[in-house]
């Protein structure tokens, strides 16, 4: 089989070529623009017009400063981080005011050739992006593909804890405990009035039972804790992070609880009017 077939046929990548080959693309003085004399990379043309106008640059003075911090992590973080600043990039060019257009057309032209390698890759590792407005402005984060937190977020209208799901989920929340129990933390007070629907509670009895107690009994809500008592963090950080994702699991199914209900009552109703017309 040729290394082409095997490549597209592989179900992962060789994480350091896909790197550097996203590094080259990006470094590569490959652009011809109205504004320079010469031929430049992309990466300096946004350095140069845009980058300091960002909402991503943050207290970066300069992209090439960002780049040289993602490009000495460790490969995979590197891929991620190094993906996710492309497409973060691309999503926060929308609308700004190029030198001329075909500076844009040329930039344009060759963002859309990496961003076809990066779906490529992510699609290659069962991963997506999804977009976010965080405190560094309109952002994209590379998650699992999961159908099930997927169904989840269409039920939330609450931007905040939808862009909380989506972080949750993210590569770059693996191994970050911390992380996982701040946005726990506002997740267990976002369901709390789930949990005291007593109609719900009544049909979801295990599911709300099982939270609560996670709730009370993994130090997430403060006010629950005793200053001298810890009452989870015995455990090893590994299993303290895979009860962690355990409980993000069941606070997702109360949340799920709550559409079931509706679909619940609508299907009870239906029925009753089924049996309402053949008495007829």
């Amino acid at each position: 089989m040729s290394h082409f077939y095997e490549r597209v046929l592989n179900d992962t990548i060789d994480y350091y070529k896909e790197i550097n080959k996203l590094i080259r693309l990006f470094k590569k003085e490959t652009i011809h623009t109205d504004v320079y004399y010469e031929s430049v990379s992309i990466a300096k043309y946004i350095n140069e017009e845009f980058f300091r106008k960002l909402d991503l640059s943050t207290n970066y003075v300069s992209l090439f400063d960002l780049l040289a911090e993602i490009e000495n992590e460790e490969l995979t973080i590197c891929f991620t981080e190094y993906s996710e600043l492309v497409l973060s990039i691309s999503a926060q060019l929308i609308n700004k005011e190029y030198y001329s257009p075909s500076d844009k057309d040329s930039v344009e032209e060759q963002l859309s050739s990496i961003i076809k390698i990066i779906k490529f890759d992510l699609e290659k590792l069962n991963l997506e992006y999804r977009f976010i407005t965080s405190d560094a402005g309109r952002v994209a984060i590379i998650l699992p593909k999961d159908a099930f937190v997927e169904s989840v977020l269409e039920d939330v209208e609450d931007q905040n804890i939808s862009r909380g799901i989506v972080e949750y989920k993210s590569i770059r929340m693996e191994g970050n405990v911390d992380g996982k129990e701040k946005l726990l933390y506002s997740f267990g007070k976002y369901i709390e009035p789930l949990l005291k629907n007593d109609e719900l509670k009544e049909k979801n009895k295990r599911l709300f039972d099982d939270v609560t107690f996670m709730l009370n009994n993994f130090d997430l809500r403060h006010n629950n804790k005793d200053i001298n008592e810890q009452k989870y963090y015995h455990a090893t950080l590994k299993d303290r992070e895979e009860w962690l994702d355990k409980l993000f699991v069941e606070i997702l199914l109360v949340i799920k609880s709550e559409q079931e209900s509706v679909i619940y009552k609508e299907l009870s109703s239906l029925r009753k009017n089924d049996r309402e017309i053949k008495r007829e």
